[in-house]
């Protein structure tokens, strides 16, 4: 059976149309309401969440209790740092009264003390290192993990990212922006535990020394930490964001360039490539230069404040001193103590940088997290699906396919205004044919469930395979080559090697047979015609056992001789006869006739 399409401009617009126009406003709303509904807090805390609550050890080899112990070490670690680094002042403080009041004896005794300090000291370091670099591992690891969920998950969010474009370089999200949120974050992390008890135990001594150099510390640092928020938070945040687009860009067309290697030296476009990733490059050092200037006034304002901040200890202790009022030792001790704690009171303000850098990215990754969401709740005209009904495999009832599109409510309609209709019986076949870009191609996207726009009703058997027109041969676990099994028995059949060198014969590669466990790049050392006759035997793998299955062709073998094509479709059909299936193919040629 052929069904022809043709292309059809209707004078007026159709019901589904006019309907899409209705909504067009309020799913732009919605969309933005989404877009608004982006906090990089929330995505921090979808971040936490799945590493101390929800991680498995069976997914991810780290389980939350290791997290939690990871965590807890680290700040252990951390404070106990913090109390070495309080005790080490005080001794030093008191060695260098020593010194002054020629106490030989007090003064050996307060170097064996800080010898002994400096070693604890050490190991604290390691341990807290130690912790930190594993719970960043294993947070990387989780959040990478839950991330490829959302990618690979049944809402194929990896094909609608591409159909919709909002959420550009997810490659770049799930590695780069995972691993720097994770690893600016755990740093700082690791040391608000240290600051914390730093603050305590050396604000304590300053008070004891002198609570006019405690008052005159806080003031300082809390007018550095608002004129820090004020000028250069968000501008930082922004110009981030901004390097970080354009950087995942230029990464991905280096990728797309890898991808397209021979169809760009077919058409000698190595300079155009060229030309268009220089582009690329040149708009990365412009974004670049925009956050080296703020960043610059950052440092030096942070440099001048700095300087300021160490001649407030000389200009407070230096009158006691001369007045009697403290020893020498005192003043080193506060000169140490101030210094400190002037640090951690603008811990905030000095790590601005990496908070921005993090702000920004997690705010792509809540997008991303958020996709399909926002895609599964925008107002689109929904084509109706249901199980099979009665004897026939497929049956469609004015079924007009609505091109997906970024924005909900604008659809580019296909076909005529009343629709397709047509049923499909076990044994049975049809081919679809027509002038390009009437929607073929689309409507057999619809019918495998890959789109879900347009209008009409869509009555389908359970079991769909689909071919597409350009093969796909995935790369190995660990570099781009793998098995030949690998390649048939993707992605989840079971045969033994004699039915897999049965098959190969069956589709004319009969000279591949041996070569079953030969591991190497299949996509560049096939030609085209040979990639299709693969992945008609990885089809022909995965109707063994099958019952009843429709199988959808997408000029699937556009790319090999009349031939070959004729003894493929006669192998295929005999298949589906006796597994009592159907067969739904979309192409040009004339000589597909015969086999519908």
């Amino acid at each position: 059976m052929e069904e022809t399409f043709a292309c059809h401009t209707p004078s007026a617009p159709c019901a589904a149309e006019t309907g899409t126009q209705a909504w067009e406003a309020s799913s732009a709303e919605k969309t933005d309401a989404f877009l608004k509904d982006v906090r990089p807090q929330r995505g921090l805390a979808e971040m936490a969440n799945q590493m101390f609550l929800q991680s498995r050890s069976r997914e991810t080899a780290c389980n939350r209790w290791q997290a939690w112990f990871l965590a807890a070490l680290m700040a252990a670690a951390a404070v106990q740092r913090a109390r070495f680094f309080v005790e080490f002042t005080n001794v030093q403080g008191g060695s260098q009264t020593a010194i002054q009041r020629f106490r030989k004896s007090e003064f050996w005794h307060g170097r064996r003390r800080m010898l002994v300090v400096i070693l604890k000291t050490a190991l604290a370091a390691v341990v807290q290192e130690y912790a930190a670099t594993r719970l960043k591992i294993a947070w990387r690891t989780v959040a990478t993990h839950a991330t490829l969920c959302t990618y690979f998950g049944d809402s194929n969010a990896f094909y609608l990212m591409k159909l919709d474009g909002t959420v550009t370089n997810p490659d770049h999200r799930i590695t780069s922006d995972i691993h720097t949120v994770v690893e600016y974050t755990v740093d700082l992390a690791k040391s608000l535990p240290e600051h914390f008890w730093k603050f305590f135990g050396l604000t304590k001594m300053m008070w004891q020394s002198s609570r006019w150099a405690c008052l005159v510390l806080w003031s300082y640092a809390f007018l550095g930490t608002v004129l820090t928020r004020q000028g250069f938070e968000r501008n930082l945040a922004r110009h981030e964001m901004a390097t970080q687009t354009v950087e995942a860009h230029l990464r991905f067309t280096l990728v797309r360039v890898s991808e397209c290697a021979e169809g760009i030296a077919f058409y000698k476009a190595g300079k155009a490539e060229l030309q268009r990733v220089v582009a690329s490059l040149q708009r990365l050092a412009l974004a670049q230069h925009g956050l080296l200037a703020w960043t610059t006034a950052f440092r030096a304002f942070e440099e001048v404040y700095g300087r300021v901040a160490t001649m407030i200890p000389s200009l407070i202790t230096a009158p006691l001193f001369w007045q009697g009022r403290i020893e020498f030792g005192a003043i080193s001790k506060l000169f140490t103590a101030f210094r400190a704690v002037k640090e951690i009171l603008l811990f905030a303000a000095s790590k601005y940088d990496k908070m921005a850098s993090i702000l920004a990215r997690l705010e792509r990754l809540e997008e991303f997290r958020l996709f399909p969401e926002r895609w599964a709740t925008a107002r689109r005209p929904r084509l109706g699906f249901s199980g099979q009904r009665g004897q026939a495999l497929l049956v469609l009832e004015h079924v007009r396919v609505a091109v997906p599109s970024s924005r909900p409510g604008v659809s580019r309609w296909l076909g005529e205004n009343g629709g397709v209709s047509f049923a499909v019986m076990p044994g049975g076949s049809l081919l679809l044919r027509g002038e390009s870009g009437v929607g073929k191609s689309s409507l057999l996207r619809v019918i495998a469930g890959l789109w879900n726009e347009g209008a009409g009703e869509i009555f389908c058997c359970p079991s769909v395979l689909f071919l597409p027109q350009v093969p796909y041969l995935p790369a190995g676990g660990c570099t781009t080559c793998s098995s030949l099994r690998e390649q048939l028995l993707y992605p989840e059949s079971l045969a033994s090697d004699a039915e897999l060198c049965a098959t190969l014969e069956a589709v004319n590669l009969e000279h591949l047979a041996g070569e079953l466990s030969e591991e190497m790049d299949w996509n560049t050392a096939l030609s085209g015609g040979e990639k299709q006759r693969l992945v008609f035997a990885r089809l022909l793998v995965q109707l063994k056992g099958s019952l009843a299955p429709l199988v959808l062709l997408d000029e699937a073998t556009s790319a090999c001789s009349e031939h070959f094509e004729a003894q493929l479709y006669r192998c295929l059909l005999e298949r589906l006869a006796a597994a009592g299936g159907a067969l739904v193919s979309v192409g040009h040629r004339s000589s597909l006739c015969q086999h519908h």
